[in-house]
């Protein structure tokens, strides 16, 4: 899906493709700003993305995930095969 959902790809495929793949490295640094401080976005501290997440996911799909990971832990063991 991946080949067919983007026609740049079609011609060359393996060609264009490693070329993608080739340019993760040389990409340009995002500047973010955490806690009143500047970091590039490959040096922030290891609770960055956790924090964003917590704070930017709506209360209610936290709520529906606590709950799906309790009845399914819950659930586990009625599950044998």
């Amino acid at each position: 899906m991946f080949v067919v959902g983007w026609p740049w790809l079609w011609y060359d495929p393996v060609g264009r493709l490693r070329a993608y793949l080739g340019t993760g490295v040389e990409r340009a640094t995002i500047q973010v700003l955490y806690f009143g401080r500047v970091y590039a976005d490959r040096d922030v501290p290891w609770h960055y993305p956790w924090l964003y997440f917590a704070v930017t996911v709506p209360v209610g799909l936290h709520l529906l995930g606590a709950f799906g990971l309790v009845r399914g832990w819950r659930g586990r063991r009625g599950d044998r095969s």
